[in-house]
C-alpha cells in the first residue's frame, strides 16, 4: 500500500516560510480590498488586537495566510505535497510530517516562493499604478477626491472566473454577509478539503475547501441540496449554469477566454448563463475577465449617482431601474474616470459601505439621515435587521418610535434617505433576476429568499 493511502490528509501538507512584499497603503490596503464586496471567500484568523488581521482563503490549490505590514503584506501557504514526492518518500520508508519548506532544496523552496509571489502580484493587479490613477481621478472629480482620502489602496482582485462566477450568482438580492455563508456552504459541500495542522499544539486539524470545479456543480441533485441549504431560487441558477459550462467540449477554456474578447462581446456571452443579469455579468466582467471599465450598477451605485453626482436620465431622477437607466449610469462613470473607471466606481462603493471587516469606517460615511424628497421620488432603502447591527448580528433594542408605528406594514424595513446627504448603513440589498429590480420605484421592502 502506498504512503499516500496511509497517511493522514493533515500529514501530506508543505508549508512555506512567512515571506514579505514591499507594497505601501496607497497602493494596496488589505483589509478593504477583501472585504469590500468583491470576494467572499477570505476569513479573518484570530490574531491580538494590536497586530493586523490574519486572512485566509484556499486559492490556486493552496492555502493562504495573509497579513498586512508597516511596508506592505506577508504572506505564507499550505500546499497538498504531489503524488510523486509522497511515494519518494514512501520509497525510502520516511515517516511523513508537516513538510516545511527548509526541509526541501534551496532551489525548489525558492521556485515555489516564487510562484506565490507571482501569483499574488497577479491576484492584486499590482502591476497597476493605483497612487498614479487616485491622484488622476482626484483631480477630474471633487467627490472622489473626498472619499478617496479614507479609502487607500483599494485594489480590483482579478479572480478566478469560475469562482467569480458562481459567487455573484449568489449575490442577487444579497448582502455581503449571507453571501459569504452561502459561498462557505458551498465549497464545504463541494469543494476539495485540505487540513492543516493546529498550530498552537492542539490535537485537532484545521480545514479548509477550495472552490468546487464546474464539474462538482454539474452533477445530479445540486439544486436539492442546495435549495436544502438555504440558496433558495439561487440553486437552480448555479446548477443550470454550472451544466451549460459542462456541456460545452472546452467550457472551463470558453469561461476563462473570454478575457480575450472585448468587453461587449464578454458580457454578451455571459447573458447566456441562468442568474446572469447586466450587473452580475459587470462584477464577473471587472473582477475576473480583466475589463477595468466595466461598471456594476447596483442600488448602492444609483444612489451614488443620483446623490452625489445629481444624475438624470431624460431630464428627471429616474423611479426604476431601466435597461436604458442602468446603461446610463455606467456611462456616466466611464465619461468621468476612463479606462480603469470600473476601479474608481469600486473606491466610491466601498466608501458607502457601513462596516468593513478588518478596517473601521470614518464616522462622516455612515450616517443615517431621515428625511426626504427630490424631485418628488423618495429614496427609500432597505435595512435588514442583521445589518443594523453588523458586529453583533442582533436590531438593537428599544421601543418603536411614532415615526415607526405610523409607517405601512409593508414600509416597516425601509428607511428614507435625503439623495443629498451621506448613504444608508448596511450593505444594500438589491433584487435582481434578469438584471433589474422588480420593484416599480425604490420603495422595496426586504424579501427572504
Amino acid at each position: 500500500m502506498s504512503i499516500k493511502s496511509t497517511l493522514p490528509l493533515a500529514r501530506q501538507i508543505c508549508s512555506s516560510p512567512w515571506t514579505t512584499i514591499k507594497v505601501p497603503r496607497s497602493e494596496l490596503d488589505l483589509s478593504t480590498t477583501l472585504k469590500c464586496g468583491q470576494s467572499f471567500r477570505w476569513q479573518r484568523r484570530q490574531s491580538s488586537p494590536e497586530s493586523s488581521p490574519v486572512w485566509s482563503c484556499v486559492l490556486d490549490q493552496r492555502l493562504w495566510y495573509l497579513q498586512e505590514t508597516l511596508d506592505g503584506l506577508q504572506f505564507k501557504t499550505y500546499r497538498t505535497l504531489p503524488a510523486a514526492e509522497l511515494d519518494q518518500i514512501g520509497s525510502k520508508g520516511g515517516n511523513l510530517v508537516t513538510k516545511k519548506s527548509q526541509d526541501t532544496p534551496l532551489d525548489d523552496a525558492q521556485q515555489d516562493v516564487d510562484r506565490d509571489i507571482a501569483f499574488l502580484r497577479d491576484y492584486f493587479q499590482l502591476q497597476v499604478p493605483l497612487t498614479e490613477l487616485y491622484e488622476k481621478w482626484s483631480q477630474q472629480d471633487r467627490n472622489f477626491k473626498t472619499k478617496a482620502a479614507n479609502f487607500p489602496g483599494v485594489r480590483i482582485l482579478r479572480q478566478d472566473p469560475v469562482e467569480n462566477l458562481f459567487c455573484f450568482i449568489c449575490s442577487s438580492n444579497n448582502n455581503i454577509s449571507r453571501i459569504s455563508q452561502m459561498v462557505m456552504n458551498l465549497c464545504r459541500e463541494y469543494g476539495t478539503q485540505i487540513s492543516i495542522p493546529e498550530e498552537s499544539g492542539n490535537t485537532s486539524d484545521e480545514i479548509y475547501y477550495g472552490f468546487p470545479t464546474v464539474s462538482a456543480l454539474a452533477q445530479d441533485g445540486v439544486e436539492e441540496t442546495l435549495r436544502r441549504l438555504g440558496f433558495g431560487y439561487r440553486a437552480k441558477y448555479i446548477s443550470s449554469s454550472a451544466k451549460y459550462i459542462e456541456a460545452m467540449e472546452n467550457g472551463d477554456e470558453w469561461l476563462h477566454g473570454l478575457r480575450k474578447l472585448p468587453y461587449e462581446s464578454a458580457h454578451e456571452a455571459l447573458l447566456a448563463l441562468s442568474g446572469v443579469g447586466p450587473k452580475v455579468a459587470d462584477c464577473i466582467c471587472l473582477m475576473s475577465l480583466d475589463k477595468s471599465e466595466a461598471i456594476p450598477v447596483d442600488t448602492h451605485v444609483w444612489q451614488i449617482a443620483i446623490r452625489d453626482y445629481k444624475f438624470r436620465f431624460e431630464g428627471k431622477v429616474p423611479k426604476t431601474m431601466s435597461s436604458g437607466v442602468y446603461k446610463a449610469v455606467s456611462k456616466h462613470f466611464v465619461d468621468l474616470f476612463g479606462e480603469y473607471s470600473g476601479w474608481a466606481h469600486s473606491v466610491l462603493f466601498a466608501a458607502d459601505l457601513r462596516v468593513i471587516e478588518g478596517r473601521t469606517v470614518p464616522e462622516s460615511s455612515s450616517t443615517i439621515v431621515s428625511v426626504v424628497k427630490e424631485e418628488n421620488v423618495e429614496l427609500l432603502v432597505p435595512i435588514k435587521s442583521e445589518d443594523v447591527n453588523a458586529d453583533s448580528g442582533t436590531k438593537p433594542a428599544g421601543r418603536r418610535s411614532r415615526e415607526q408605528k405610523r409607517r405601512p406594514a409593508n414600509e416597516k424595513n425601509l428607511i428614507k434617505v435625503q439623495t443629498g446627504d451621506p448613504t444608508p448603513q448596511g450593505p444594500i440589498d438589491t433584487t435582481e433576476e434578469n438584471g433589474f429590480r422588480r420593484s416599480k420605484r425604490l420603495r422595496t421592502k426586504t424579501e427572504g429568499v
